[in-house]
């Protein structure tokens, strides 16, 4: 662990190595966003396998007498410490926590959050579960941002990688067996009906996972109350995420076609996905790994269906490597990326992806006009630059 320098004019980012994980990248380029912005930061990289909590609170402890202006850590880790204990129960200076996931995947640490910080979220309808299940914590929208985009991206014709799919295939949850085990109710065709509704909701309809669970169960005889509703919704958005990205992708392998296309990630024992003729599977990679791949990337893949109303990293990483970007919906990307102009969008089981796919990697002059168009677009609003605005009302 490296001791920063600290004042009481730093921001101090807490984080992972890069190699470790996403947000380990993201830290690197939200510095240096910071850093183009006048601030002065400090960050503290961790190594989340043998990260010793006690050692770091002692270490923040000495910075008492120069506390820096605020902390940013990722998904409400920075507030979980040994006995309870956080580094706001020793320095009370501004928290901001950044989610990268579902709120809901973190409500231990959301439940400890002290007065002076701010949560961040990635897509609007998360705000919904915050409100009802951590209501005094204060939030505000903050989708993911990217780096800078490359001066020079390879053109599409000298990209070897016509489509990149990266993404972790879980173990499918059964969602009646979820609910049986929350409720103590066996697994009869009711339960299988209101799975499979909730199920519905979030792959077709595109609902939030927690938004889902807890209308289906507000209809539900054994739900005896609307806490014990969303107590129980809670608990079920993992698992609903988990199935219903599953689902997207199996779906979206089965509109291939002949597409040519390479997989990176881990598939769990027992998933399997569709027969595609010409599928590479390269298995997993870090994140740093990926970023190094996607300037060989023609189009870049982004299955994310529980953030329709908001934008993952890849989203920006990608474009910022001059990738074309291939995505589920979302209506915070439509507000700006139009279809077919600086981005493709998809919906489960869409019959003219394969179209869309041959379409954009047979002709590298249009693709590389769609790219330009969106990296202008990504320049102007979505990088970490333009994130650091919002954090900015924390410590300015």
């Amino acid at each position: 662990m490296t001791a920063p320098h600290t004042d009481r004019d730093s921001i101090v980012i807490i984080s992972g190595r890069p190699a470790f994980a996403s947000f380990g990248s993201m830290s690197a380029d939200l510095d240096a966003a910071l850093q183009e912005k006048g601030h002065q930061t400090s960050v503290v990289w961790l190594d989340p396998e043998t990260f010793d909590g006690d050692a770091f609170l002692k270490r923040m402890n000495t910075w008492d007498a120069e506390r820096p202006k605020a902390i940013i850590g990722w998904n409400a880790k920075v507030n979980l410490r040994p006995n309870n204990q956080s580094i706001n129960d020793l320095l009370s200076i501004p928290l901001i926590n950044i989610l990268v996931d579902h709120p809901s995947d973190h409500a231990a640490g959301l439940g400890k959050l002290p007065e002076n910080s701010l949560t961040t979220y990635l897509d609007r309808r998360h705000r919904t579960y915050l409100e009802i299940m951590h209501p005094t914590v204060k939030t505000a929208f903050l989708p993911h941002g990217g780096p800078p985009p490359v001066s020079a991206p390879v053109p599409m014709k000298d990209r070897e990688i016509d489509l990149l799919v990266v993404g972790r295939i879980h173990a499918t949850p059964d969602i009646a067996d979820c609910i049986g085990s929350i409720f103590g109710l066996p697994k009869e065709p009711e339960i299988e009906r209101r799975a499979s509704d909730m199920l519905d909701r979030c792959i077709d309809g595109l609902q939030d996972p927690f938004q889902a669970a807890r209308d289906v169960l507000a209809a539900c005889p054994f739900v005896d109350s609307t806490a014990t509703a969303h107590a129980a919704a809670e608990a079920l958005s993992k698992p609903l995420s988990l199935a219903t990205n599953n689902e997207y992708r199996r779906r979206f392998f089965a509109a291939l076609g002949n597409t040519k296309v390479t997989v990176i990630g881990q598939i769990a024992d027992g998933e399997t996905l569709p027969d595609v003729a010409n599928a590479s599977f390269v298995g997993p990679k870090s994140f740093s790994e990926v970023l190094g791949m996607l300037a060989s990337v023609r189009v870049l893949a982004n299955i994310t269906p529980i953030f329709a109303n908001g934008a993952h990293e890849r989203v920006f990483y990608g474009m910022a490597a001059g990738c074309l970007l291939a995505s589920t919906p979302s209506d915070y990307l439509t507000e700006r990326y139009r279809d077919g102009e600086s981005l493709l969008y998809f919906e489960a089981g869409d019959g003219s992806l394969e179209d869309k796919l041959k379409a954009a990697l047979s002709d590298p002059q249009k693709a590389d006009e769609m790219v330009a168009h969106a990296r202008e677009i990504y320049a102007r609003s979505d990088t970490w630059s333009q994130r650091v605005e919002t954090l900015a009302t924390v410590f300015e």
